[in-house]
């Protein structure tokens, strides 16, 4: 059964109040109900300058360059995807990269001919869970050649930006990541690896099917790729309770 984090903050509206608001003796400058109003106020400006992210883009997730042994991709009406975790209070995600080859090496891409989409993870599978997904919208994309060759074809670094996407802490998500060329074909082979970062990749099939990657390709794969974004960070992470775990992404 799926449960929902319950977030638990030590009260603190009673020690900020007395310090930046002490009651004011009667018939002396601004009444209860003022006070309180300033009060509310006051705590609403500490919260949004003291809960922030960071400035700079940072990495959140990196499963590593590939070994050149596999590509994952099982072609027309299939994606790939694979698990990533987010620590701490959050992340904004922004960006991923990943390798790979293109069976049609005159191919083009577009920010429209890649589809991101992050899923929940099932905690008492430990697989993708479908019920829960975010799609994901692609602002800008390049494609850069890397000099590299790998099944006689040159491999390609994809760099996709897309809208900024919050992700709540403590928990394990899914990345399910799709390549087109210029004619709408997923001919787009990514690379993989055999040292696997948690749990290995799962192949989506048309029609909501999904398969791990032992079932597809006959031995457990990892996706190439990193995502990065920005963390969320508190003055008042100390007060809050962690996030439990769950296999859905919650409210």
């Amino acid at each position: 059964m799926r449960t929902n984090p319950q977030i638990k903050i030590i009260p603190m509206a009673s020690r900020l109040q007395a310090i930046f608001a002490p009651p004011v003796p009667a018939n002396r400058g601004l009444t209860q109900t003022t006070q309180k109003i300033m009060f509310t106020i006051l705590l609403a400006l500490l919260t949004l300058v003291f809960s922030t992210s960071s400035a700079r883009a940072d990495q959140l997730w990196n499963n590593g360059d590939t070994d050149g042994s596999a590509t994952l991709g099982w072609g027309q009406y299939s994606s790939t995807l694979d698990d990533f975790y987010v620590p701490g209070g959050g992340w904004w995600i922004n960006r991923v990269e990943t390798i790979g080859v293109f069976v049609n090496q005159s191919a083009t891409v577009s920010k429209d001919d890649v589809e991101i989409v992050i899923w929940a993870h099932d905690m008492a599978e430990n697989e993708p869970n479908g019920d829960i997904t975010d799609v994901l919208k692609g602002i800008k994309v390049e494609v850069t050649p890397t000099g590299r060759i790998f099944f006689d074809r040159e491999e390609i670094k994809i760099t996709v930006d897309f809208d900024r996407t919050y992700l709540k802490g403590q928990r394990y998500y899914w990345i399910e990541l799709t390549v087109h060329n210029q004619y709408g074909h997923e001919d787009f082979r990514f690379l993989g690896r055999r040292d696997i970062s948690h749990e290995p990749t799962w192949t989506h099939f048309g029609q909501g099917s999904i398969s791990p990657s032992e079932e597809v390709f006959g031995t457990k794969l990892d996706l190439s790729y990193a995502l990065y974004g920005d963390p969320v960070k508190s003055k008042f992470d100390d007060f809050v309770d962690d996030f439990t775990y769950n296999d859905g992404r919650g409210d």
